[in-house]
């Protein structure tokens, strides 16, 4: 066990193509070692075989989150074990945050035998708007522009507050930051509605070049029912899937998202280890 240095990156960079392969989303998450933060390797002779990081959160500082991989055929040799045992030993002792596939058993059981507990769900499905015609139909309602990318960020930042709150209090997030990521050149177009606002974004919030990711929030159903069915007719006007984001707290968009027909799905899951019991969805 020792610390990443640059020279490491290659061999870091292939742990986490075998750890993740077809999983470009996790795959991404992992791969914080290049930045400025402790990050440590795990050898065998002298084979990098696994790397982890705990990562520093500005807008969740009551936690920091664990990010790490073993290859797979030196999984239950004790590497993954070491490599959390050393970090925690040089950390300040703030609860840690892991995300693993909720089908990931293996890595799931190993979470939870180091001190883990679910602290939150989360789904992602893809919807052909082609075919939830009568869906969009059904919700279909008024919206507005929003007044400003000023009103729009704030408006996101609004919603990304109340999703939060009951499971992982956000702190402020700097005007130019919020801008940079909800009004930055992934916006197509966005929309506003009685206490709610969504956003369609391509890359880097889309995974694939078919698709446009809605970014939503609303007070309540009523109004994310209304903002999901006009995103869903513009992704059909404009040629698109779309992919729709929930967190189990945030009740509404958790029904939306596994109320409408999906072409395809996926989901994680959200360990930390200061969890008696997760929170119940509002």
């Amino acid at each position: 066990m020792r610390p990443f240095t640059a020279a490491d990156a290659a061999a870091v960079d292939a742990v986490l193509d075998a750890a993740y392969a077809g999983d470009p989303v996790l795959r991404e998450i992992s791969a914080v070692h290049a930045q400025p933060r402790g990050t440590l390797v795990a050898e065998a002779g002298d084979r990098i075989v696994g790397v982890g990081t705990l990562v520093e959160s500005a807008r969740h500082p009551s936690r920091r989150f664990l990010a790490g991989a073993v290859l797979p055929e030196r999984r239950r040799q004790g590497h993954g074990s070491a490599l959390l045992d050393a970090l925690q030993q040089e950390s300040d002792r703030r609860p840690l945050l892991a995300r693993v596939r909720d089908l990931d058993d293996p890595g799931g059981r190993f979470l939870r035998a180091h001190g883990f507990a679910l602290l939150m769900r989360n789904v992602t499905v893809v919807v052909d708007p082609a075919s939830v015609g009568a869906w969009i139909e059904a919700h279909r309602g008024d919206v507005g522009r929003p007044r400003s990318n000023e009103a729009l960020a704030l408006a996101h930042e609004d919603a990304y507050r109340r999703q939060h709150a009951t499971w992982s209090p956000a702190t402020e997030r700097p005007l130019d930051e919020s801008l940079r990521i909800f009004c930055g050149t992934s916006l197509v177009e966005a929309a506003v509605a009685d206490g709610g606002v969504a956003s369609l974004h391509g890359a880097p919030f889309a995974e694939r070049s078919d698709e446009l990711a809605l970014v939503a929030g609303a007070a309540n159903e009523a109004t994310a029912r209304m903002l999901v069915a006009h995103a869903l007719e513009r992704a059909n006007a404009l040629g698109k899937l779309l992919s729709i984001e929930a967190d189990e707290a945030d009740a509404p968009m958790w029904r939306i998202a596994h109320e409408v027909p999906h072409v395809r799905a996926a989901a994680l899951v959200l360990l930390a280890t200061d969890v008696t019991s997760p929170p119940a969805a509002t």
